[in-house]
């Protein structure tokens, strides 16, 4: 999970820094990864909860899902590569600024302001 303010601010450096951004490629990510029982824990705490996690098989988990979340929480799974900022940050001397927790945090508060009714369908 990216911020799209670090994404702009890695646009802006590798225009400004042409000399050191052309022909290269550069991983933008957030600075440190976060396992899914630490984003639950991170959500719960950030809306006013005490986290109540409650660890089963997936095979059991799946019993309480739709088919869609069924199929994007195995693409989710088996897809969460973990890259690394060191190159930008040595070339273009650039680190993002939010974290993946912010990151969805800001995107759920985006989202419950503009659409009351997203908050529904997470119950």
């Amino acid at each position: 999970h990216v911020h799209s303010d670090d994404i702009a601010r890695m646009v802006e450096v590798c225009i400004n820094k042409p000399e050191a951004s052309i022909g290269e490629h550069f991983n933008i990510v957030s600075p440190k990864a976060v396992t899914f029982r630490g984003f639950a824990e991170k959500l719960y705490e950030a809306y006013g909860h005490e986290p109540k996690i409650k660890f089963v098989p997936f095979e059991e988990m799946k019993k309480t899902m739709s088919e869609e979340d069924i199929k994007e929480t195995i693409e989710h799974m088996s897809h969460s590569p973990s890259c690394s900022m060191e190159k930008a940050k040595r070339v273009l001397d650039f680190e993002p600024i939010h974290s993946s927790v912010d990151t969805v945090l800001d995107a759920l508060d985006w989202q419950m302001k503009e659409n009351p009714e997203f908050i529904k369908g997470l119950k």
